[in-house]
């Protein structure tokens, strides 16, 4: 249809294919952003934030529009957490996220212990794991999608 705006050059690769495939849904489904509004209960211009790459969108409205395109649940949820570690990772103005926790117990504040109970940095390599699958699923997965029509369209 040619109606999106361009996406950021600096938006994160992750982040930019969940828009792309929203915005297909949205086209594929032949909506318009109030449409999609009033379907997913997301506002009209929520939903030009998400589908410019100007706000990462929560799941909830994500998965409201992936069932009105009939699209594939575990695929977009896949995409969707891909996207949202990507956005955490990239802050604003170039961040990087929060500090990283000292490893090292004598340099943690008194009183501070990993969150998990799990050794220092097995949350990293279970972290990095899960990406390569979550890349290899998004890969792999198909992007046809069907759109649930409605008798009131």
């Amino acid at each position: 249809m040619g109606r999106w705006q361009p996406l950021r050059d600096d938006l994160p690769a992750e982040v930019a294919r969940l828009v792309r495939e929203l915005r297909q849904y949205v086209d594929r489904c032949e909506m318009t952003t109030a449409t999609v509004a009033a379907k997913t209960g997301y506002s009209r211009s929520s939903w030009l934030r998400y589908l410019n790459g100007r706000r990462m969108p929560p799941w909830s409205p994500v998965s409201g529009l992936g069932r009105l395109a009939q699209a594939d649940a575990e695929y977009l949820r896949v995409l969707w957490e891909s996207a949202a570690h990507a956005g955490k990772e990239e802050g604003p103005a170039g961040e990087s996220g929060p500090p990283p926790v000292p490893r090292d117990p004598a340099e943690r504040p008194q009183g501070s212990d990993t969150p998990t109970g799990r050794p220092p940095g097995a949350g990293e390599q279970a972290a990095g794991a899960w990406i390569l699958t979550a890349r290899g699923a998004i890969a792999t997965a198909s992007s046809s999608t069907a759109c649930a029509r409605t008798a009131a369209s």
